[in-house]
Order: C-alpha cells, then sequence, then structure tokens
C-alpha cells in the first residue's frame, strides 16, 4: 500500500507543481481568461501543439539514427511506438528516464540497454551544445555560434566513432561526418522548433517581441530547468521565461497567459500524446516487452496485401524499365535465345512472368510459401509458365551451372546476415554457367533522401519494408570469388513512388534528363549491377600468372 502511494505521488507531484506554478503567476489576470478561451488559445494551442509534433518527430529520427548507427537494428515502426510511447519519461529527473527506452527491446536483444545509455548521453551533450549555439546566435554573437557549432560537429563525429567501434553499423555512404552532420542538423532544427513556438504564443496574445528576444529567453528559461534537474523543468522554465519577458515588453500582463499556453503546448501535450499511445498501443508495446518473436517470415505475413502496397502504375513502370535492362543486357552478350533464367526472390510472380514473356525458361525461388502460392496464380492467369519453389537465396535448390542469368529484384537487402549474404552470392556463381549474369537490382540509398526516405518514412506507411534493412551500395559492391562485377553500372528513376499516374507523364522527361548528366544520374533511386561469372579461360590464365608470380 505504501509502495502504492509512493508511486501515485511521484506521478502526481509534478502535475501539481505544474498547475500550483500556473495560478501563482494568473492569479491576477484571471479577468483576462475569457477573451483568451475565444480567440487567443486556439490560436496558439493549434501553432504550438503543431511545432511540438514536428519536434518531437525529429527527436524520434535523432534516436532511431543514432540506434542504427551504434548497430541496433529496430523495426520502424516498433522503434515509433516505443519512443512516442515514452514521452512521459520527459517528466523524470534531468530527463533519466529516457535511458529506459531500451528496456522495450531488452528481451530480444540485452545490448539494447547500454545503447539506450549511450544515446541518451549524446542526445544530453547534443541538446546542450545546440541551445548554447542557439542562445549565442540570440545575442548577436554570432562568431562564437559558428565556432560553438564547429565544435559540436566534429566532438559528436569523434563520439560516433567511438561508440560505433563497439557496434559497428551498416556503412553509410558519408561515414562518420555524415552521421555527425546529420546529428547534428536535427537537433539544431529540433530546438528551433520550440524556440519559434515562444515567439508564436507570445505575437498571438498580443505581447511584441522580437524572435531573437524570445529566443533568447527560451534558451535561458529551458536550461535553468534543465539544470535544476525538475522533471520538464516544471515550475521553473515558466517561471524564468515569465520573469524575464515582464522586464523586457510592455503589456506584460499577458506574458503569463503566453507561457502557460505555450508550456501546455509543448510539454503537457507530449506527455499527454505519450499517455494516450501508450494505452493505444499497449498490446503492440507488450508483446514487444515480452520479447515475442517479429514473425518467422515477414512476406508470409504480408502475402495477400503485398499487392497493394505498390500503386499499379508504379508497379508497371518499373517492371518495363528493369524488365527491358536485362533484356538488352542479356542481348548485347549475343547468346543464344531460349535462355535459362532464375528469379531470386521472385515475390509475387511480376518480373517472372515479364521475363518469361520475352522468350526466356524462367524459375523462381523465394522464402515465403505465401510469395511463391501468389506467383504460380499470377502466371497461370497471364497463361504463362512458371516453376516456382519455397527455398532460401543462401541454398540455391539447383545443379551447378543451371541457369544462363539469375536477377533478384530488392532482395538482397532483406538479407541482414553476413555469413547469409556472402553465402547468397556464391550460391549464384554456383547456379550461373560460366559466361552468365547475376542482375543485382537495388534501391539506391547514395542519394541522402533516398535514403532517409526509405528507412525512416517508408517503413512507417508501407508494411514491405521493416526499417532493418542493410543497404546494398553500388560504389561498394563486395567481392565475390570466381566472378566479377562489370564496371558499367544502370541509374535510373528519380520520381518517388507516392507521385499519382498524372503528374508521372508530365515528371518523365525530367527524370530521363536527369538519368542522362554525369553528375546527377549516380543519385538515382534504383541501381542495376550485374555480375558475371569468369569464363574457365579466364581462371586458368589468373592461376597461370599467380604461378608466374610466386616464381
Amino acid at each position: 500500500m505504501l509502495l502504492k502511494a509512493v508511486k501515485l505521488a511521484l506521478v502526481l507531484s509534478p502535475i501539481a507543481l505544474g498547475i500550483g506554478s500556473t495560478l501563482y503567476w494568473l492569479q491576477g489576470d484571471l479577468g483576462r481568461a475569457p477573451e483568451f478561451v475565444v480567440a487567443e488559445v486556439a490560436g496558439v494551442l493549434v501553432g504550438v501543439i503543431g511545432l511540438t509534433l514536428c519536434n518531437v518527430t525529429l527527436r524520434w529520427f535523432r534516436w532511431h539514427f543514432l540506434s542504427r548507427r551504434l548497430g541496433a537494428r529496430l523495426l520502424t515502426r516498433e522503434s515509433f511506438r516505443a519512443y512516442f510511447a515514452s514521452l512521459p519519461l520527459l517528466l523524470t529527473p534531468f530527463y533519466c528516464g529516457e535511458m529506459l527506452r531500451g528496456l522495450f527491446f531488452a528481451r530480444r536483444d540485452r545490448r539494447l540497454i547500454r545503447v539506450g545509455v549511450a544515446i541518451w548521453a549524446i542526445e544530453r551533450l547534443g541538446d546542450a551544445a545546440a541551445l548554447a549555439t542557439w542562445g549565442l546566435v540570440c545575442v548577436g554573437q554570432t562568431a562564437w555560434a559558428a565556432l560553438a557549432a564547429g565544435a559540436t560537429l566534429i566532438g559528436s563525429r569523434v563520439a560516433l566513432a567511438q561508440v560505433e567501434r563497439s557496434a559497428p553499423p551498416d556503412r553509410h555512404p558519408g561515414g562518420h561526418w555524415a552521421s555527425s552532420a546529420t546529428f547534428c542538423a536535427t537537433t539544431w532544427a529540433a530546438w528551433a522548433l520550440p524556440m519559434l513556438g515562444l515567439w508564436l504564443a507570445l505575437r498571438v496574445v498580443g505581447v511584441t517581441v522580437d524572435p531573437t528576444e524570445a529566443g533568447h529567453v527560451f534558451v535561458v528559461s529551458t536550461a535553468t530547468g534543465g539544470l535544476t534537474g525538475i522533471p520538464g523543468g516544471i515550475g521553473v522554465s515558466g517561471s524564468v521565461a515569465i520573469v524575464l519577458l515582464e522586464s523586457q515588453v510592455t503589456a506584460s500582463d499577458a506574458v503569463p497567459w503566453a507561457i502557460a499556453l505555450f508550456r501546455a503546448g509543448t510539454i503537457w501535450f507530449a506527455v499527454s500524446l505519450g499517455v494516450g499511445l501508450f494505452l493505444w498501443w499497449r498490446r503492440d508495446l507488450l508483446r514487444l516487452v515480452r520479447g515475442d518473436a517479429v514473425g518467422a517470415n515477414h512476406f508470409d505475413e504480408i502475402a495477400s496485401a503485398y499487392g497493394g502496397e505498390i500503386p499499379e502504375h508504379v508497379k508497371q513502370r518499373l517492371l518495363g524499365r528493369k524488365t527491358k535492362l536485362m533484356v538488352e543486357r542479356l542481348a548485347n552478350r549475343g547468346l543464344p535465345s531460349r535462355l535459362r533464367g532464375l528469379d531470386l526472390g521472385c515475390g509475387q510472380g511480376w518480373y517472372a512472368t515479364a521475363m518469361a514473356r520475352e522468350g526466356f525458361a524462367i524459375a523462381g525461388v523465394d522464402m515465403s510459401a505465401g510469395q511463391v502460392a501468389k506467383a504460380r496464380a499470377y502466371a497461370q492467369a497471364a497463361g504463362v509458365e512458371l516453376d516456382c519453389s519455397v527455398a532460401s537465396a543462401a541454398e540455391i535448390p539447383f545443379e551447378d551451372e543451371s541457369f544462363d542469368f539469375v536477377y533478384s529484384i530488392n532482395v538482397v537487402h532483406h538479407i541482414l546476415s553476413e555469413a547469409d549474404r556472402q553465402s547468397t552470392y556464391a550460391e549464384i556463381r554456383r547456379v550461373l554457367k560460366p559466361g552468365g549474369m547475376f542482375f543485382l537490382h537495388e534501391m539506391n540509398t547514395i542519394n541522402p533522401v533516398f535514403r532517409l526516405y526509405m528507412s525512416y518514412v517508408f517503413p512507417l506507411i508501407n508494411s514491405i519494408d521493416e526499417g532493418n534493412e542493410r543497404w546494398v551500395l553500388p560504389n561498394a559492391l563486395p567481392q565475390v570469388s570466381g566472378a566479377h562485377w562489370a564496371s558499367d553500372v544502370d541509374y535510373f528513376t528519380f520520381i518517388p513512388d507516392f507521385v499519382p499516374a498524372w503528374l508521372l507523364r508530365w515528371l518523365a522527361p525530367v527524370e530521363r534528363v536527369l538519368e542522362e548528366l554525369p553528375f546527377s544520374r549516380r543519385q538515382s533511386a534504383h541501381f542495376m549491377a550485374c555480375l558475371v561469372r569468369d569464363e574457365p579461360i579466364v581462371r586458368e590464365r589468373s592461376a597461370t600468372y599467380a604461378a608466374d608470380g610466386n616464381n
């Protein structure tokens, strides 16, 4: 009973402190309340809450980004739910409760507890540096602000490089500097939003104040509240802001209302949002905490809904582009017309059926029985003969040198284990005939915008990708024994998959120009690389040269 009373007191004390401090400052101005309720309250809250939602989303992105950089392969939707549902942890001394986010995933990977602590430390240091930088900007010390920003960039680069040593992340195309720049930009932008919100709150209730003055007040009041360690700076941050503003502006009787509304739309809205989402997602969160295994085969689970995840005009457009590239490559090799090909990870059979219609004898394999069933039905409906079977890409169930060509469409990035990925390449080389070709189709995540979209946005709005993929970079293709990558990589498409069909027609000419220009083509959304199995004569010559070099 006593323990329950203590827990209740810990929960209610920040609320009581917030209500008490608010009533203290408003006690002389309660007569202005009705006119605020009619006009200003709605305007302030809508604007500040909108900025708060952007702020919290940026902070989730930063947290998820850091977790990836520290080697944690969190599913994007699970990460999103865990972060937003844990927003009430803001009401803990020095925000220390945020270190506990790793407990959501502890049953699956104990390392995530340490990762959660490391992320908390990096975030707090980054927040302090960002507040200092913005504070210097607001008082006109731009040179010192630039120096502070540079020091933050270098410091975060060193910190990320150190912590990544213990948990190597997936390869990032920009390296440590790109990671540091992403972290700093996200942190600075996240703090700029509530600064803008405070200025907006003051302006709406009739307090004229310069944006830099509002920013300075925000920095000083937030830093003071944070240094006290009081949960959320309740009773301190707002009071400091009111004292500073009342000494600087006219119409100071409106200041307490502006600060009360600002705090309601920031810290209190964030905590209330977290409580509501925790209750809404409680079953999903409970499964996560229990460590319930993710479905044995994600693509079995989404087999029935997979076709609806991609708009039909986008599917047909990519189907035509990718099929044409492979057909042209095969034709340029001067190979016989009736070639045998393997669709590795055939999915629902769209590409296998299209290649069969081009005159090739196509077999398909996929780990998902549900997808294979869909592929067989799709091919049968199209009147195409297709040999599909359930199998792993790391153990292809065909004899050596069975195929003239193999291709995979957005498959390899789902193979998370490096050992399995190496086995897959070795298996591809094994089933290819000498001189045979493997066409690797992947997203081109060298483009930072597309990498951001595919890693953080696409998994939230679609079920195909889960956010734990390991991207393949066209400029860092792996070495495969007994085979070599062709020097020319095909880069194609720039238009996102959410663009409607009518707009696609207008943008297509622009896309064709971007695909041809040397400085832009490498930033495309997709690429196709070609792996060629060495001819026997090439291997014999290589062995001869090696022997000559040793003599």
